[in-house]
C-alpha cells in the first residue's frame, strides 16, 4: 500500500448496471456499509456515476473515507453521500459536480455527524423542481436533519447551489 500512488495512477469506482423491472438499466449504490466501524477504510479512489441512489449509503456505520472524489453522481436525497445513523470520518475528500433532486447535493445526513476534514465542495446542487409537495431543494453541498451534528474543519465550499428555502452549504 505504501507504493500506490492514487494520485498518478487513479482508480475508477463506478456502480453496475442493474436491471430494473419493466425499464431500462440504472446504476445505482458504489458502496452500502451497514454496521460497520471505524475500521472499515476507503482510500484513494474516485467514485462516479450513481444515477438513482447515493454514491455511498451508510447506515448505523462510520467509515473512514480519505483521499477519494466523489463526482458526477446524483440521488434523490443525497447526491454523494446519504447517512443515517452514521458518524462517517472523511478526510481530504473532493465532492465534485454532484446533485439531488430534493436535498444534499454532496451529502445528506439524518441523525448523523460526520467528521468532514480538509473537504472540497465544488459545484453541487441541490434542486425541486416542482414545490407542490411542500419540500425544497435544500442545502447544494450539505443537508442535514433529525440530531445531526456534522463537524467541518478546514474545508472549501465553492459554486455550490440549492433552489428553494435554504443555504447552498447547510440547511
Amino acid at each position: 500500500l505504501d507504493q500506490r500512488n492514487w494520485g498518478l495512477n487513479p482508480t475508477v469506482l463506478t456502480p453496475p448496471l442493474t436491471p430494473q423491472p419493466g425499464g431500462p438499466a440504472d446504476r445505482k449504490y458504489v458502496f452500502v456499509n451497514v454496521d460497520v466501524d471505524n475500521n472499515a477504510v476507503l482510500d484513494g479512489f474516485i467514485i462516479t456515476g450513481s444515477k438513482s441512489s447515493s454514491a455511498m449509503t451508510n447506515s448505523h456505520s462510520s467509515p473512514t473515507i480519505t483521499n477519494v472524489v466523489f463526482t458526477t453522481n446524483y440521488a434523490a436525497i443525497g447526491g454523494a453521500m446519504y447517512n443515517s445513523n452514521s458518524s462517517p470520518v472523511l478526510v481530504n475528500v473532493i465532492f465534485e459536480d454532484n446533485s439531488a433532486q430534493d436535498m444534499g447535493g454532496a451529502i445528506y445526513n439524518s441523525n448523523s455527524s460526520p467528521s468532514i476534514i480538509s473537504t472540497i465542495f465544488f459545484k453541487n446542487k441541490a434542486f425541486k423542481s416542482s414545490p407542490r409537495d411542500g419540500s425544497c431543494g435544500c442545502g447544494g453541498a450539505i443537508a442535514s436533519f433529525g440530531n445531526s451534528a456534522p463537524v467541518v474543519t478546514n474545508a472549501v465550499f465553492v459554486d455550490n447551489s440549492a433552489t428553494g428555502a435554504s443555504s447552498p452549504f447547510m440547511y
